[in-house]
């Protein structure tokens, strides 16, 4: 965008040069005083603490363009003046330009608003939590699966069992596991906060 406006402004400042220079050839021819000795001139960039031309200047300068000379001497089209139109198109076009920092890479990349972002841990965390309440059960079912229940003793209202070939009763504890309740077929087993019951049979039940 900056190469095609540059191109502009120089075919606008060579035609300007052009008209100036056909029109001091005619004076001259017409009878005319000689051109006076036109001053050097120096373009220098707009100092830091100058105010950068906008849209605004730019209109101007592009209307009075239009208007053409505003006197016979033509003072409007000096080198001067063409020096500070071609400086008032150098500076718009300046002040234009995206900062490198300010380009996006990849502009089709998705850029997610911290709410989603915390929404997005917190789903991934919960998702995680589970998944290890889910390992941890599997293995203590597999730790209860490795005890079996051997038998159960049941006289009046005590009652005993066999688990993992030990003689428990409710209260005990066996390879980590408290034993919670003692029914006619199967004993309740607790650890972590999970209970497991292994029933009066080779196959064991976790539930």
């Amino acid at each position: 965008a900056k190469a095609g406006f540059g191109d502009k402004k120089k075919v606008l400042a060579l035609a300007v040069l052009l008209t100036v220079g056909a029109g001091v050839t005619a004076y001259q021819f017409l009878g005319g005083s000689g051109p006076q000795e036109a001053a050097a001139v120096s373009v220098s960039a707009p100092a830091p603490g100058s105010r950068a031309a906008g849209a605004t200047d730019v209109e101007r300068v592009l209307e009075r363009l239009d208007a053409g000379p505003q006197n016979e001497a033509g003072q409007d089209l000096s080198i001067d003046r063409v020096e500070e139109i071609v400086n008032t198109f150098d500076t718009y076009v300046q002040t234009r330009q995206v900062p490198l920092e300010g380009l996006r890479v990849n502009p089709f990349a998705v850029v997610r608003s911290k709410s989603q972002q915390d929404e997005q841990e917190q789903e991934q965390a919960q998702a995680d939590e589970e998944a290890e309440a889910e390992a941890r059960r599997s293995r203590i079912v597999a730790a209860a699966r490795a005890l079996k229940v051997g038998s159960i003793l049941i006289v009046g209202d005590e009652r005993k069992a066999i688990v993992g070939g030990k003689l428990c009763q409710v209260g005990d504890t066996i390879e980590g596991f408290r034993v919670e309740a003692i029914g006619t077929d199967c004993v309740r087993l607790s650890v972590e906060g999970e209970t497991v019951e292994l029933r009066l049979r080779p196959e064991t039940d976790g539930r």
